[in-house]
């Protein structure tokens, strides 16, 4: 289910078969060929300058091949996950690259697949706030961005009272709604820029940061 794809690097002009047009809502012989600066365009703009990172690398002989992972616009507007592999398969005699060929594969599918995994390896499934694993991660990171920018951070650790009570009176399923009710008013309560995390059964954590 590969697309493919050829640019000629002189003259600027890109061709596309029927599957690579297919793959971004369009059909042959509409997007048979093409300018390599529409190609560009398709580029998502935070992906872009990573793409042509790769390829000029590739173009110099830096790397083997051009292998990048990338979001291109669809004819309808939203983008598209695709990996895109190519090649120089031609130079001139001087070693300039004349014609670059490779595949594109859609990948949209796999990226929401490992993003959801991410998402639940990171996130509370109750609450959906972040996790103890992601919490220590981030204050880390935060801590060492402190080192270097003098900046102040607090940690408040919140743990509750008497809540293996209520369990224990009224059932975990009601213990389960209290602990939601209680992350959204904190959620509610937390200012932009600190970062709430649920970290234990009946505890709650928050990095403060950009303090006076």
């Amino acid at each position: 289910r590969a697309g493919t794809w050829e640019w000629e690097v002189q003259s600027g002009i890109n061709r596309y078969n029927a599957r690579a047009a297919a793959i971004l809502g369009y059909e042959v012989p509409s997007l048979q060929q093409g300018s390599y600066l529409d190609y560009v365009n398709w580029i998502h703009p935070d992906d872009r300058a990573l793409e042509q990172r790769q390829m000029q690398q590739h173009l110099r002989g830096e790397l083997p091949h051009f292998e990048v992972e990338i979001r291109l616009r669809h004819r309808d507007g939203h983008y598209v996950w695709c990996r895109s592999l190519g090649r120089v398969m031609q130079r001139s005699t001087d070693g300039a690259p004349l014609l670059v060929a490779g595949i594109c594969i859609d990948i949209t599918e796999q990226k929401r697949h490992r993003e959801h995994i991410d998402y639940i390896t990171h996130h509370d499934a109750l609450t959906g706030l972040p996790n103890r694993n992601r919490f220590v991660v981030r204050l880390a990171h935060t801590m060492a961005e402190c080192e270097t920018t003098g900046q102040r951070l607090g940690v408040a650790y919140l743990d509750l009272d008497g809540f293996s009570a209520i369990n224990e009176t009224h059932g975990r399923e009601l213990g389960s709604q209290l602990i939601v009710a209680i992350s959204r008013r904190l959620v509610g309560a937390t200012a932009d820029g600190h970062y709430l995390a649920h970290i234990g059964g009946d505890e709650f954590a928050v990095i403060l940061q950009n303090l006076a």
